[in-house]
C-alpha cells in the first residue's frame, strides 16, 4: 500500500503519453529494480497522436438567483 500510495500522490493523473506518465512508468522500472526483478523495461504502446498535459482549467459557478 506505500507503493501504490506514492505512485497515486507523487504522480496523481497520469493522462495517456503525458510527462507525467512517462515519469511515473520509469518510477515504476526503478522500484521492480529494487526488488530485485529483472529485464524491467519500457515497451512502446500506441500509437498516440499527440501528448498531453493538464496546464490550465476553468470552471464558471452559476447561481440560481444569477439564473431562473
Amino acid at each position: 500500500m506505500d507503493t501504490l500510495g506514492y505512485l497515486a500522490d507523487a504522480y496523481g493523473r497520469r493522462l495517456a503519453a503525458s510527462p507525467v506518465f512517462r515519469q511515473a512508468a520509469a518510477w515504476v522500472v526503478k522500484r521492480l529494480e529494487s526488488y530485485g526483478v529483472e529485464n524491467t523495461h519500457l515497451e512502446k504502446w500506441g500509437p498516440f497522436a499527440r501528448s498531453w498535459s493538464l496546464k490550465h482549467a476553468i470552471m464558471t459557478a452559476i447561481t440560481r438567483e444569477d439564473h431562473p
